[in-house]
């Protein structure tokens, strides 16, 4: 299987994000560290990450398969 990466930020991030996570969570139920809803919750905010690329490998039916996520809280 072929995979392609593909750098997203904004919007995208937040629904390529919130697929891979609900994806996860529907093969195994205890398995990864963050929820679909915590991407969501964050998104909430403005974090000074936001704007930064986020990196997704994308399989062949445009599915997200993994992701390398940057998430850092904003400092007021």
């Amino acid at each position: 299987m072929q995979y392609r990466q593909r750098v997203v930020d904004g919007l995208d991030y937040l629904e390529l994000g919130t697929s891979l996570l609900q994806r996860v969570r529907l093969e195994h139920p205890t398995a990864g560290l963050w929820e679909a809803a915590d991407l969501q919750w964050w998104w909430r905010r403005s974090r000074s990450s936001d704007e930064l690329g986020q990196a997704f490998w994308i399989d062949e039916a445009g599915q997200p398969v993994a992701a390398v996520v940057l998430d850092r809280k904003s400092v007021v």
